[in-house]
């Protein structure tokens, strides 16, 4: 880096770390009345609604910084999924729009997502293609190998509320039958985090001078494991928050030199030099040119039963299927149903779809998921807007009093936005907001 240029690093290292967040253009279009598709106005619809916002992401349209941290937990908006709280430098990924000419239906594969800041981008920057006609459809895999962060990815993929992303919790190895598969695949490989210094003060204790080759041998172990499940011509976005060339520049020219690539962008972004934490970005195109993989289902796939019965909400977003899994109904995008019934023959699917609720005798008992859904139709069930108060008290796990409201199912928003659902009974209410998700100190 020379003197100047790492006597800047190290000094930037000490400092406090930037706050940031990056906004959910599709929900603020559907919910909010300040925002409307292309012509939100990110810092200003942050500001109007509470949020200390000083300045944009300049390489992240929807991006925001903060002026200081307020408390995420005590903001309704945040549990909404109205923004993800996402370190600023990673938003980086959105250069692969630069590089990357899409069309008809493209299938992405998020490999190492948890806790899912570079999916939920990914899922708006596909939903923004749509919008602008490039790409009429997509699917997105999540993949989280350690099965308790797969978990929170799946949550913060559920609170997102796009149907069209697919949670699995595999190892890598798994995809290399899915061979020609996807067309991107995202790799944000496990590092030796020193690109997180400042952030995190732990890992400069877990950081040994042996960290990077360790971590550098396994990268390669996990890019040579996805690497045939993406198709000849496909886009590779390879990703750290370090610094060192092992981790970095070298494992970009193996994944050039071995599995054969043409890299296209290769980039840091340092503490002290951009507003954000240490992080490395590179985009590389595979060799060939080669159309995506078909789905062929075997004969002995399982495909879920249909369900036929009319449910008592309705659905505004893509045509789907219904389909019954364990008692459970689904609402499978329909573009998607082979592709999905593909996917679950072959990994460890944790979610899919959007889990719509469960029928017990002739009461129908709603799913969180379908509140959070884009594709939930919020004029088909009764909306109760919630006080800031009242909706803390409903994230809580309370029951906020809903005496003057019918009795019934009921969706419990905030300026507009779904946060869940609730069965008022008259004299007290069910809440049935997720317990494991139910905010438990301020």
């Amino acid at each position: 880096m020379g003197v100047d240029r790492a006597a800047a690093l190290v000094a930037a290292l000490d400092q406090p770390p930037v706050v940031s967040l990056r906004l959910n253009p599709a929900k603020l279009a559907k919910y909010s009345a300040e925002a409307s598709g292309e012509t939100m106005q990110p810092v200003r619809w942050a500001q109007e609604n509470g949020l200390p916002a000083d300045g944009p992401v300049t390489w992240c349209r929807d991006g925001v910084y903060l002026s200081d941290k307020p408390s995420f937990t005590t903001d309704p908006l945040f549990h909404a999924g109205a923004y993800y709280v996402q370190e600023a430098s990673s938003m980086a990924i959105e250069k692969l729009l630069e590089y990357w000419q899409p069309t008809g239906q493209p299938r992405l594969l998020d490999l190492c997502a948890s806790p899912g800041g570079k999916s939920t981008h990914g899922i708006s920057l596909m939903q923004r293609l749509e919008r602008e006609g490039k790409i009429t459809d997509f699917l997105w895999v999540a993949n989280e190998v350690i099965a308790s962060r797969a978990t929170t990815l799946a949550d913060n993929l559920v609170t997102w509320g796009d149907p069209r992303a697919v949670v699995a919790c595999n190892d890598p190895a798994d995809f290399k039958d899915l061979e020609d598969f996807f067309d991107v695949v995202l790799v944000d490989a496990p590092c030796s985090g020193e690109g997180m210094f400042r952030k995190d003060h732990a890992a400069r204790e877990e950081w040994t001078a042996d960290s990077p080759a360790f971590c550098a041998a396994r990268q390669r172990r996990i890019l040579e494991d996805v690497w045939p499940s993406l198709r000849p011509g496909g886009m590779l976005v390879y990703s750290t928050c370090t610094f060192n060339a092992l981790e970095n520049e070298e494992n970009v020219a193996f994944i050039a030199s071995q599995l054969g690539a043409n890299c296209l962008l290769s980039e840091h972004y340092y503490p002290g030099e951009q507003r954000g934490e240490g992080f490395f970005l590179a985009i590389l195109r595979k060799d060939g040119e080669e159309a995506t993989a078909p789905i062929r289902l075997r004969k002995s796939e399982k495909r879920w039963p249909l369900v036929k019965e009319k449910l008592p909400y309705g659905w505004a977003a893509m045509p789907v299927v219904l389909r019954n899994k364990e008692g459970l109904v689904k609402a499978i995008p329909q573009t998607w149903d082979d592709a999905i019934t593909y996917l679950e023959g072959r990994l460890r699917v944790l979610r899919s779809g959007t889990a719509l609720g469960r029928w017990k005798g002739k009461d129908w008992v709603p799913e969180h998921d379908y509140a959070l859904s884009m594709g939930f139709d919020v004029t088909t069930c009764p909306c109760i807007a919630l006080s800031l108060e009242d909706a803390l008290t409903y994230l809580r796990g309370g029951s906020p009093d809903l005496s003057t409201h019918p009795k019934g199912y009921a969706v419990m928003t905030y300026h507009g936005f779904p946060l869940g659902f609730a069965k008022n009974l008259g004299n007290r209410s069910n809440n049935l907001y997720p317990a494991h998700l139910r905010i438990r100190k301020f």
